[in-house]
């Protein structure tokens, strides 16, 4: 999870500027208010609610305000300033992602074979 913005931030500065939200799952939205709390007392101020984190990641883009992303939706956007968040104990805060596939079918298509594949060797690679 990162701070995302169109210009370097503080941590600190964050209660004071103005916030971009978007509807995510209930788990991450969680995460996010959580995280928030701990840091601060005082409530973000969204100027904002977009459907989708790409819409919020073009907001951001036009300098309108910052938001808490999953890393994957930003790693690719170098115009963007990325400041990863981190719980009291100085962890990075991060989530599970799951993939399921019924082991029958695996085997039987060859394009999700190797898409399973390509995920698995990913991760190993990034050892997320």
């Amino acid at each position: 999870m990162v701070v995302a913005s169109s210009k370097p931030i503080s941590i600190d500065a964050l209660p004071e500027l103005p916030m971009i939200s978007y509807k995510t799952d209930t788990k991450l939205k969680n995460m996010i208010d959580k995280w928030w709390y701990e840091h601060f007392t005082a409530a973000p101020q969204v100027i904002m609610e977009v459907d989708r984190a790409d819409t919020c990641l073009d907001m951001i883009s036009n300098n309108l305000g910052f938001s808490i992303l999953p890393g994957l939706v930003v790693r690719n956007h170098s115009e963007v300033y990325k400041l990863p968040i981190q719980d009291k104990e100085g962890n990075k805060i991060t989530r599970n992602s799951w993939m399921f596939s019924k082991l029958e079918r695996h085997e039987q298509f060859f394009a999700l074979r190797q898409f399973t594949d390509y995920v698995e060797s990913y991760m190993q690679d990034k050892k997320v």
